[in-house]
């Protein structure tokens, strides 16, 4: 799911609308990978505890490469239907890089985390799942 943008800060959904075949296909396959549970941290992974202090254990990342340019999209996870499926999770994405180095930059994290704990966005989820995050 992408959060829509509302300035130059969001740019996750114009940065994979412009991805071409195959490079779509194979991101779009990493998304339904997602989805189904399927563990690979090549494709896509977020950050535990132990990393960046804790502080981006919400945030997650999908994973392609296009003739040697990493892509990576950044997002957040959350469970939008606490109450009628506890175990619902989406991953929404905020911003698009190429990443350059093996760390990734926390600058993206930390936007990702603006967004996250945004009240204008968190209205957004809960207006659009209908139930309180």
């Amino acid at each position: 799911m992408f959060l829509l943008p509302n300035g130059n800060k969001i740019d996750a959904e114009a940065a994979y609308k412009k991805l071409k075949n195959p490079i779509l296909m194979l991101l779009n396959t990493r998304f339904e990978a997602w989805q189904s549970w399927i563990n690979n941290k090549r494709w896509y992974h977020g950050w535990n505890l132990n990393e960046y202090s804790g502080k981006y254990t919400e945030c997650f990342v999908f994973k392609c490469d296009e003739n040697k340019r990493q892509h990576r999209f950044y997002g957040f996870l959350c469970h939008p239907k606490k109450i009628s499926n506890p175990r619902y999770c989406v991953c929404i994405l905020v911003g698009h890089a190429f990443k350059k180095e093996k760390e990734t930059d926390e600058l993206e994290l930390k936007r990702v985390e603006e967004f996250r704990n945004d009240p204008l966005v968190i209205k957004a989820i809960e207006d659009h799942f209908g139930e309180k995050l």
